[in-house]
């Protein structure tokens, strides 16, 4: 759907994060596989790591997989940095399962 209304991907700037790092996010198999399924990388391995038996996934590389299959490589993009799991002000539900709270997403036009 955007694509449709910008003409190039250059016309896109791309907003990551505030989300729950790589370093943060420890998964079971079954969620490493859903997740990867989203990817249209080739070499899937750059967007996790496993050590001692455990995955941790990277989101944004995920993420940007799913960018530039979209609109392209030219488009613009801004990271925050966060976690929300280790950033108190942020609502985690890795941090607090039993009072996780929302951070709020958005998509914009300009």
């Amino acid at each position: 759907a955007l694509c449709t209304k910008y003409s190039t991907s250059k016309d896109f700037c791309i907003w990551v994060g505030p989300h729950i790092l790589k370093s943060s996010f420890e998964v079971k198999q079954d969620v490493l596989d859903q997740l990867l399924d989203s990817s249209f990388e080739k070499d899937k391995k750059i967007h996790y790591k496993v050590t001692e038996e455990k995955r941790f996934v990277d989101l944004k590389s995920i993420l940007l997989s799913q960018v530039k299959e979209a609109v392209g490589t030219d488009f613009i993009l801004h990271e925050v940095s966060m976690d929300t799991k280790t950033t108190s002000f942020l609502n985690s539900y890795r941090r607090h399962p039993e009072t996780p709270g929302r951070n709020l997403s958005f998509i914009g036009f300009h």
